[in-house]
């Protein structure tokens, strides 16, 4: 049963769990094996970082065959990837959200290099999941 005394087991491994995890106190579970938030940040912020290398490969491959940089953008990138969601981002920006985010904001990260775009993200997200406490030993004891 969830929902037990404030001061059962239950109650008690909830507190400890949200205490010890990181990246919003969030645990996947109370128990072994669950992965926290913080680590669900590395992991998607190591991949994105992957992401970025390659398409920044991608396009100096292409400035090498055709001497020209034309970086892939971030509108290309979600086209190939998923047309039908890009074409609904904006009348969902402008409807739910407001008109001025779509014109200035949204179209102008579209339009940005998707290997920098991309190699941002992961710098936050690798930020976000870092590790706090532990600290190098490195000049000391």
């Amino acid at each position: 049963m969830l929902m037990d005394a404030p001061g059962s087991a239950f109650a008690h491994a909830v507190v400890n769990s949200s205490r010890e995890s990181g990246c919003g106190g969030y645990r996947a579970s109370d128990e072994g094996g669950g992965i926290s938030m913080r680590t669900g940040c590395r992991v998607l912020g190591l991949i994105l970082a992957g992401l970025a290398a390659a398409l920044l490969a991608l396009d100096l491959y292409r400035l090498v065959q055709s001497g020209q940089f034309s970086p892939t953008d971030v509108g290309a990138l979600w086209y190939l990837v998923h047309p039908e969601s890009l074409q609904l981002l904006q009348p969902a920006v402008e409807r739910h959200i407001h008109p001025i985010l779509w014109d200035p904001i949204t179209i102008t990260i579209l339009l940005s290099p998707a290997f920098l775009v991309l190699g941002i993200l992961a710098i936050l997200l690798l930020a976000v999941g870092q590790r706090r406490g532990r600290r190098s030993r490195r000049f000391g004891s």
